[in-house]
């Protein structure tokens, strides 16, 4: 099938603030995708139907907070 569809470039802003101690532990707070665009990835024509496109969109806003230790 055709695969003619073309996109504008994309900005995504992703982040990360940690903190760590001499014991040997450490703390991160992260944010993937933080201004939440929504936007294509890839496209692709439905076989067997025609001019039918679809596509898959962006991962949505991710954030989360890890824990690391040594012992």
């Amino acid at each position: 099938p055709s695969n003619d569809l073309k996109r504008d470039a994309e900005t995504e802003l992703d982040a990360s603030l940690g903190l760590a101690s001499m014991q040997g532990w450490e703390v991160t707070a992260w944010c993937q995708n933080c201004t939440d665009e929504r936007y294509v990835v890839q496209h692709f024509n439905s076989p067997l139907q025609g001019t039918d496109r679809n596509a898959y969109v962006s991962a949505p806003l991710t954030f989360g907070v890890t824990f690391r230790g040594e012992f």
